[in-house]
Order: structure tokens, then C-alpha cells, then sequence
């Protein structure tokens, strides 16, 4: 029943999209969608997508990084998390997957830049 679930909200929301192609909430969470059944590069390309109409938007540049580094593209994610923190310094969640990031590729000192980020925001927050 679940997967049928999956399935038609996923149809409902390709059809908004088909109508409506700059509907960023569709896109989300046709996106979100994607992302639970594991087809990272379809959610990519859902969210780049919507990128064409909203090419700033820190939410859609969060979850183009999140798919990339779920699909093992660690360079591109991180490209896409610096994104959305340009558009949206106080994106506390991009701050702590960069800072991930970049302790995974041995930049401790960025990684700790974005680290103190995060705690910073969720201090204030």
C-alpha cells in the first residue's frame, strides 16, 4: 500500500509540474520522493530543474547537495552546500554537510570554520 502511495504522489506531482514546471514545492517533494526510494540523479535533475526558474533558492541548492553526496559526489556537493550558504549565510545545516565534507577531504581548517558556523546558528537559534 505504501509504495502505491509513492507511486501515485510521485505521478501527482511530475503532472503539477508538467502544468505548473516552476511549482518549487512539487519539486521538493518529487524530489523528496526520489530521494527516499534512492534515485539520487533523478532528484538532481528534478531539483536543477527548478533551479531554472529559482536559480538562488538556499532550500533547492540544500537538496542538490544532499542528493549529490548521497550519490558519492562529494566535490559537487560541496560546491552546491557553498551555494546556498553564499544565498543564505545563516543555513545552518549546509554549514554542518560542508564542514563534513571537508573533514572527510582533510581540510581541517575549513572544516572547523563551518563547523563553529553551525554552532554558532544553533546557539542563536
Amino acid at each position: 500500500m505504501e509504495e502505491e502511495n509513492i507511486d501515485a504522489a510521485e505521478s501527482e506531482y511530475r503532472a503539477a509540474l508538467a502544468r505548473v514546471p516552476d511549482y518549487t514545492d512539487a519539486s521538493l517533494n518529487l524530489g523528496g520522493i526520489l530521494m527516499h526510494t534512492q534515485r539520487f540523479d533523478d532528484a538532481i535533475a528534478v531539483y536543477r530543474e527548478a533551479l531554472r526558474y529559482r536559480p538562488n533558492d538556499p532550500v533547492l541548492l540544500f537538496n542538490v547537495g544532499v542528493a549529490l553526496e548521497d550519490s558519492g559526489r562529494f566535490g559537487e556537493a560541496l560546491r552546491s552546500y557553498e551555494l546556498c550558504i553564499e544565498h543564505a549565510p545563516d543555513f545552518a545545516d549546509a554549514h554542518f554537510n560542508a564542514a563534513r565534507i571537508h573533514e572527510e577531504l582533510g581540510d581541517a581548517a575549513k572544516a572547523i570554520r563551518h563547523f563553529n558556523a553551525y554552532r554558532n546558528l544553533q546557539k542563536g537559534s
